[in-house]
């Protein structure tokens, strides 16, 4: 029987990450199959006097990528685990609202003249219409940086600071409503606090 005080291996680490992704495909992409509500317009939200800003494509476009820097951080299995169910715990909770209160995303009329502009016209066409609140977005990249600064403490403040110009970088780019970005962030931060305090228990 292994010991889930050692050091989780690379596979180890690599099949539940991919185990993960394909939840988040599962949850993403299935939520538009399964009968849902209408999707809305917002048009309180402060996102709309919020600017296109073209460079904070790239920040927003990290995220896909930041959940990767886990597979190299060192941490115990038992840990990993933990990190990995906050992460299921966030994508899972996330899913009845795509269902029941799916959102128009606040886009602008890209001009497609940049590069820029060109990968986030193709992130828009890739992305499902209506999985805005909470953004999983948001609620993962805080995930990772609360997991990798609990591993290694110098990474603390510069992976929430990542995870922080990600959170801005989905409104600047009219992809999320600031509410969206707000209840990502609260996603992770309760899922976070829920895990950790039951494994404390056990």
């Amino acid at each position: 029987m292994r010991d889930p005080s050692s050091p989780a291996s690379f596979g180890e680490r690599f099949v539940l990450f991919i185990g993960i992704w394909a939840l988040f495909a599962l949850v993403y992409y299935g939520s538009r199959i399964v009968p849902h509500a209408a999707a809305r317009v917002l048009l309180w939200d402060p996102v709309w006097r919020v600017p296109y800003v073209s460079a904070f494509t790239v920040p927003y476009t990290s995220a896909y990528l930041m959940p990767a820097v886990l597979l190299f951080v060192p941490c115990s299995r038992r840990t990993f685990l933990h990190f990995s169910g906050a992460f299921v715990g966030a994508i899972l909770a996330s899913a009845p609202w795509f269902v029941l209160m799916p959102l128009v995303p606040p886009r602008v009329v890209l001009s497609g003249v940049g590069i820029l502009d060109r990968l986030l016209a193709l992130q828009y066409q890739l992305d499902v219409d209506g999985n805005c609140f909470p953004s999983l977005h948001v609620s993962l990249a805080f995930l990772t940086a609360l997991s990798v600064g609990r591993c290694v403490r110098q990474m603390r403040v510069p992976m929430l600071l990542w995870a922080t110009l990600i959170a801005f970088s989905t409104v600047f780019v009219h992809q999320h409503y600031v509410i969206d970005a707000v209840a990502g962030c609260a996603v992770a931060l309760i899922v976070w606090h829920v895990v950790f305090r039951l494994a404390s228990r056990s």
